[in-house]
């Protein structure tokens, strides 16, 4: 630096042999010519009209940052503000965060980085395009994507529940769609744990969303006949008049396919609707009937306490419960039990006279 120089400039000679002070490189000239100052960049801390932020950029100090001038926005790849409409096609001045983004479904190669909230630069048939993340959904004005909630999330007027899971805002969470009344049922839709979406339930109106018939539409094992979710061949209704329960020997992958109120049937491990073990299936009755040795219903089987906790919920007095129980116990004791056994006075199935029991429970005719 020459000494007759001011502070960060340097003495140049020009071509007509004069010499002449200039700032150096990454400083500014101030006070027409008596000093230099840094220039800051992009992002920098500044002082007001004291400092300069990068000229030629369009970057000012505002805040006491070195910021892009309304309404320019910052182009990392530029490294300059630029006016966002103007230099990029189908872009947005995002105020949220000051920089310029691309709208969704319009052409991103040449800006991947510059999509909006929540989406990114995907290449599909015809070129680069900004589209919604996974679990999001496009907002009202094509600039981002939102969130999709998931079922039991809050959700206001301006948030998406997922439409993949059939969800909608209830109360300030997203659930299932409520039914009508005249369907009998509480709700038209339920929560279905092994598709991770609402399904109608038996009775409930399946015209799909896309305007045909639609078996996704309708709970696990059921189709839409007529408009209307029915239980499939092999499958009834349960007691709650909701969901489809196997009979016998239906196909079945969780213990609620099968019917256990009504015939007492679980799901084995061969992914059939079966009775428990000590219990057999009855074609005359329709159901699952005790061995010898065995409760005479495999109601019975369900434990006292559990019972109880049943009926409390229903609204039973817990002065009633144990004359309930005993009624309870007394009706479950006119259940038939398998071929040559009876129901006894203790609950229990018993080989009729003539017949004896053998090692796998059941009565066989005794030697003469």
């Amino acid at each position: 630096m020459h000494e007759e120089c001011p502070q960060s400039s340097a003495c140049l000679e020009a071509w007509t042999n004069h010499s002449y002070c200039r700032c150096m490189d990454g400083y500014f000239s101030k006070d027409q010519g008596y000093g230099c100052l840094r220039v800051k960049q992009f992002g920098e801390k500044c002082n007001g009209p004291s400092e300069i932020c990068a000229p030629g950029r369009n970057i000012d100090c505002r805040q006491g940052i070195c910021g892009c001038s309304d309404p320019n926005v910052w182009i990392p790849t530029e490294s300059r503000c630029v006016s966002c409409e103007n230099h990029i096609e189908n872009s947005y001045h995002e105020k949220e965060s000051g920089s310029c983004k691309i709208r969704l479904d319009k052409n991103c190669e040449r800006y991947p980085h510059l999509c909006g909230k929540n989406a990114q630069c995907l290449q599909n048939d015809r070129k680069g395009s900004c589209q919604c993340l996974d679990g999001h959904l496009p907002d009202v004005n094509q600039y981002g994507c939102l969130k999709l909630k998931n079922l039991g999330e809050t959700c206001t007027g301006s948030e998406f529940c997922n439409p993949k899971s059939s969800l909608s805002c209830k109360n300030g969470r997203c659930g299932c769609n409520e039914g009508d009344e005249a369907w009998g049922h509480r709700q038209s839709e339920v929560w279905d744990n092994s598709t991770n979406q609402c399904r109608r339930l038996v009775g409930s109106d399946c015209w799909g969303r896309g305007g045909m018939e639609s078996e996704n539409e309708c709970i696990t094992n059921a189709e839409c006949v007529d408009r209307t979710c029915r239980c499939r061949k092999g499958y009834n209704i349960d007691s709650e008049q909701k969901f489809c329960v196997g009979e016998f020997q239906s196909a079945c992958v969780a213990p609620t396919d099968c019917d256990s109120r009504k015939r007492g049937l679980i799901c084995n491990q061969a992914g059939e609707c079966d009775c428990r073990n000590f219990f057999t299936y009855s074609a005359r009755e329709r159901k699952c009937v005790g061995l010898a040795g065995t409760p005479c219903s495999f109601l019975l089987e369900e434990s006292k306490e559990r019972m109880f906790g049943k009926w409390k919920k229903r609204g039973i007095p817990i002065e009633e419960l144990e004359t309930k129980w005993t009624a309870y116990v007394e009706e479950q004791a006119k259940r038939p039990c398998a071929e040559n056994s009876k129901c006894t006075g203790n609950a229990t199935c018993e080989c009729v006279d003539g017949y004896k029991k053998m090692e796998d429970s059941k009565c066989v005719l005794l030697q003469q």
